[in-house]
């Protein structure tokens, strides 16, 4: 099978939770001395530096949402911004000029793929699209690092996006609060996760 090329766009739904690096971090790297500059480091400085990295590698290193939409459906849709985490929902103009919602049993999301696509579910086809510009968008969350919640209590983190296994491999940072049973800002296995929170240990 061939894939037809087709123009797309992507636009950034949201901006990231966090930095991937922190202000102690940078002024630690960077000599920087003077608390005067703390300002220019964590608003101006760290976010540029990630922008630079993410442009020039075409990788998105927080979790964020985005949409990319397309002329048409193609036998593989591929999108932008890897790693690809999950699809949110597949919209596009019938040939009637209204606006559908593609149901999620018609396509299979592989997100292991680097860039992230989309493909037709086994036994079923695209649907056909009004031959306007951008009538297949797709909404969906992509990145590194993933932000989450700490219940000490409970002694639980949960997620902001993603699904976790047990045995998954994280590297933990903390940018506030407190963190359940002693965790601190280093890497730990995955442990007891279920479909919304999940428990670390170092082995």
């Amino acid at each position: 099978m061939i894939m037809s090329r087709t123009a797309s766009s992507l636009v950034r739904l949201t901006q990231p939770a966090v930095e991937p690096v922190t202000l102690d971090q940078v002024r630690k790297n960077s000599n920087v001395l003077h608390s005067d500059d703390n300002d220019f480091l964590e608003q101006e400085l760290i976010p540029a530096a990630r922008e630079f990295v993410e442009n020039d590698a075409q990788v998105c290193l927080i979790t964020r949402a985005w949409r990319q939409s397309f002329d048409e459906f193609t036998s593989e849709i591929r999108l932008e911004r890897p790693p690809l985490q999950s699809v949110a929902e597949i919209r596009y103009v019938d040939t009637s000029g209204n606006e559908q919602v593609l149901c999620a049993s018609a396509y299979r999301v592989d997100c292991d793929s680097w860039p992230g696509r989309i493909t037709e579910a086994f036994c079923a086809s695209w649907p056909s699209a009004a031959a306007v510009t951008r009538a297949v968008q797709v909404t969906f969350q992509a990145g590194f690092g993933n932000p989450f919640t700490a219940d000490a209590v409970a002694d639980t983190l949960t997620p902001q996006n993603g699904i976790y296994q047990d045995g998954d491999y994280v590297t933990l940072k903390n940018y506030g609060g407190a963190l359940p049973g002693g965790l601190s800002a280093r890497s730990y296995y995955v442990v007891d996760a279920t479909s919304s929170t999940i428990q670390l240990e170092e082995s």
